[in-house]
């Protein structure tokens, strides 16, 4: 049971999808919430106004296998991402499937997360229909990967959030976002069960 007294909830918003996600959750100025924004891209990362933020090394749009090249910045990526999190009762990530940054890093964490014991839900959009057979094919493998590493992964389609809000795409995401407000306000409330949802 999560307790509002006592538990520390992290929200990290990864990748430029999560990084959006994530400044639309903190308008809401929920209390008792941690902010997390990591991304493996300088500029976009500047632009965020959550506390913490996290430059993840570039190599890590290789892919999340050790390697040569890319063994040294993983494990620096997995020293900051212990550092942001630690200590936390609840972890939720929130990004964009089908990019590799999105894809990896929100992988990445939810690994570092399950091996601190921390108690992680994943919030995940995938791409829309029409985007790249490609794109959809690495959402795909995102959503069954993080799906043994979190305790819930709620899947939020592209298509699903425009279609069903009748509203313009912006305004569509908006309302999508709010999903997400309404579940971190459960976990505040000691309602993690709410918190366990599989799609929209």
């Amino acid at each position: 049971m999560i307790s509002n007294k006592s538990s520390v909830i992290k929200v990290a918003g990864i990748g430029t999808a999560g990084g959006i996600i994530l400044e639309n959750i903190m308008q809401d100025q929920l209390d008792g919430i941690d902010y997390i924004a990591a991304n493996t891209e300088p500029k976009v990362l500047s632009m965020s106004s959550a506390p913490t933020k996290i430059l993840l090394g570039l190599e890590i749009k290789e892919g999340l296998r050790p390697s040569p090249i890319n063994c040294e910045s993983r494990q620096e990526s997995i020293r900051k991402i212990e550092s942001a999190i630690g200590g936390a009762t609840m972890v939720l990530l929130v990004a964009g499937l089908g990019g590799e940054t999105g894809t990896n890093t929100c992988q990445l964490f939810a690994e570092v997360a399950w091996s601190l014991g921390i108690y992680t839900v994943a919030i995940v959009t995938l791409p829309f229909s029409k985007e790249s057979l490609y794109r959809k094919t690495i959402a795909k493998a995102g959503v069954i990967n993080l799906r043994n590493l979190v305790n819930s992964v709620l899947v939020m389609p592209n298509d699903q959030i425009c279609n069903s809000s009748g509203r313009g795409i912006l305004d569509s995401f908006k309302a999508g976002d709010s999903i997400i407000s309404g579940a971190l306000q459960s976990a505040i409330r000691n309602e993690p069960g709410n918190l366990r949802l599989s799609s929209l």
